[in-house]
């Protein structure tokens, strides 16, 4: 009898270990993972450039296109499922760098659902 019941709690103890290893190699939806993060710069790099490629100004349009217009977005996780940082667009023209405007920076940031891996962003344009 204790013979017996020492295999069960052996085979008890080894599907414990085999549910902890599944677990632990497959956790579930924790928050941001590092590609996210890359992910979420990227499309809000992207967002800002489509908007300056189909302004309604021309001088946007032609600096978006030929490079003197660049967006460069930063974001750290400050929790498992809130993203913080800033959007920089830097105009490389001399008109825009005599006016003061050859920088602009807007902060940003992103929260993740629970339960999912879908996130909302937004970047504040008001100075």
């Amino acid at each position: 009898m204790v013979k017996g019941m020492n295999k069960l709690l052996l085979a008890g103890f080894i599907c414990i270990a085999i549910w902890v290893l599944i677990i632990l190699r497959h956790p579930s939806n924790s928050g941001f993972s590092d590609e996210d993060i890359r992910q979420c710069e990227q499309t809000i790099k992207e967002s800002y450039l489509n908007r300056l490629k189909n302004s309604s100004s021309e001088t946007e349009r032609r600096e978006a296109e030929t490079g003197a217009t660049t967006v460069d977005v930063q974001m750290i996780k400050v929790a498992d499922r809130k993203l913080e940082g800033y959007v920089k667009i830097s105009i490389n023209t001399p008109e825009a760098k005599d006016i003061g405007m050859g920088e602009i920076m807007h902060k940003c940031e992103a929260k993740m659902e629970m339960n999912s891996s879908r996130y909302i962003w937004q970047c504040n344009t008001a100075q």
